[in-house]
């Protein structure tokens, strides 16, 4: 295994749960100021960037070195997080931290490839494993969301 590989599996888990644990925030935001009917948007900001910049931003991904991209990607993430912080509306907030994961999961799979291609087939398999679980939690939270909208 090649120097570095173990930092960026860490670095990428840590992403992904703070990216779930936000959109945990942005729901409870969005219920607690009245904003329920909203909640149905919030996996389209967050999709927004992925479907309109894609192709520009794998480009971008694979212009500078990665971990520069990745850095850069989750400080976008860090700014949606302080909108959130500032009391911006939790979709504009979301929709920055959209742009920020949509920037870094190029790059997420572009320094797998060049650490150790073998893993690939295991980080999507985690990742999308990952997803599915978050999309269940979820499920849940828009269910009580939802209950608690009546």
């Amino acid at each position: 295994m090649k120097k570095g590989f173990s930092t960026i599996v860490a670095a990428q888990f840590f992403s992904a749960l703070a990216d779930a644990a936000l959109g945990v925030v942005a729901l409870e935001l969005l219920r607690a100021e009245n904003m329920a009917a909203r909640v149905a948007w919030l996996a389209p900001m967050l999709a927004l960037f992925y479907v309109l910049l894609a192709p520009f931003l794998g480009a971008f991904a694979d212009a500078p070195p990665k971990r520069k991209v990745m850095l850069a990607a989750n400080g976008l993430k860090m700014i949606g997080c302080l909108l959130m912080l500032a009391s911006v509306n939790p979709l504009l907030a979301h929709a920055v931290v959209g742009l920020g994961a949509a920037a870094y999961s190029p790059a997420k799979y572009g320094i797998v490839i060049e650490l150790l291609p073998a893993a690939l087939g295991l980080v999507y398999c985690w990742h999308r494993s990952n997803r599915v679980r978050q999309r269940e939690e979820v499920d849940q939270l828009l269910a009580v969301a939802h209950s608690g909208s009546h």
